[in-house]
């Protein structure tokens, strides 16, 4: 998929750093946006079960506390963001878990187990 920006030219013709930052912004938010709305495939080791279980208990909770407490357990929180987007980096985990409904967070966590 290529992400297309577009931003109106300066009135001097040269490029302005506003205009610049807005673009570099635009495409890593399109990354972002991508790795949330489509996720990767993926199957986790059994391992992992313990962790996606907890998340399980825990998703209708706070996005930040829903991290917080698992991440303070020791839990594998690499598993879970596989689990959610299929991709081992990407933006802060509570955001991915803020921005997907509850439902489609446990269908994924489903899917990965």
């Amino acid at each position: 998929m290529v992400s297309r920006v577009r931003f109106a030219p300066s009135p001097t013709g040269s490029l302005h750093l506003g205009s610049a930052l807005t673009a570099a912004a635009s495409r890593a938010f399109g990354d972002c946006t991508r790795q949330i709305l489509e996720p990767e495939p993926v199957t986790l080791a059994p391992e992992a079960r313990a962790t996606l279980e907890r998340f399980r208990e825990l998703s209708n909770g706070d996005a930040r506390a829903v991290v917080r407490e698992p991440k303070a357990a020791g839990a594998d929180l690499k598993a879970l963001r596989l689990a959610l987007t299929g991709r081992e980096r990407g933006p802060e985990l509570w955001t991915m878990i803020r921005a997907l409904s509850r439902g489609e967070a446990l269908r994924r966590i489903d899917a990965a187990l």
